[in-house]
């Protein structure tokens, strides 16, 4: 697929059954494609960006298809999400997105298979 030369971070919850609590675990992703769109919003006197960020992973050479959830993070890059809550992570990795739409196009060429995913 074209332009699918980049990595992103994944970064999703967990259940641990020691601790019974949901953890943060985070997974690299190779050939992706990141696409910003700036967009922003004016509410009463304040502008307030609202980036819209579209990532679309090849799955042409990939053995374990990632799960992706809306409510996930995605960051661009290789990320190190390590004692880090899920606003932290936001902060600190100003090149990233929560999900609110993923879509799978499983059922087509293999070139051409893909995920894509998009959120602000």
């Amino acid at each position: 697929m074209l332009d699918c030369k980049e990595l992103v971070t994944h970064v999703y919850k967990k259940y641990d059954s020691t601790t019974r609590q949901n953890i943060l675990v985070s997974e690299i992703i190779k050939n992706a494609s990141w696409f910003r769109t700036q967009q922003s919003s004016i509410n009463n006197t304040t502008v307030e960006a609202k980036d819209i960020i579209k990532v679309r992973i090849s799955l042409e050479s990939i053995e374990n298809i990632p799960e992706i959830s809306k409510g996930d993070i995605m960051i661009r890059g290789k990320a190190d999400i390590d004692n880090l809550s899920y606003g932290q992570i936001r902060e600190e990795y100003l090149d990233s997105f929560t999900v609110g739409t993923v879509t799978y196009n499983l059922n087509s060429l293999p070139y051409s298979r893909h995920i894509r995913c998009e959120g602000n």
